[in-house]
């Protein structure tokens, strides 16, 4: 469901699966229906327009836009560890690459 329809919905077949747990489809059955949703779902995993992985960029903005709309500006909550050192350092690269 996630992959063709870009949500999930729980409860869409649970009176098959009810069926199932109860012991009223043959064994045989529950191997072959699941074995053909394999096949299924791994030609839908191929052609799903889905990314590879989070934008974790995306999810972190959205995290402190999220945690700012409810507390206010995090200025003074998000430290950066050595953050002046780092910026010494990119300094001091930056002055050995162009000969100062």
């Amino acid at each position: 469901m996630i992959l063709t329809e870009g949500d999930i919905d729980v409860l869409r077949h649970k009176e098959m699966l009810k069926s199932i747990k109860h012991g009223g489809w043959p064994e045989q059955k529950v191997h072959d229906f699941f074995a053909q949703k394999e096949k299924d779902l791994e030609k839908v995993y191929a052609e799903s327009k889905l990314p590879w992985g989070p934008n974790e960029e995306a999810i972190k903005e959205l995290l402190l836009n999220c945690l700012e709309h409810h507390f206010g500006s995090l200025d003074k909550a998000v430290i950066v560890p050595n953050k002046l050192e780092n910026a010494l350092r990119q300094i001091k690269e930056i002055c050995d690459n162009v000969g100062v």
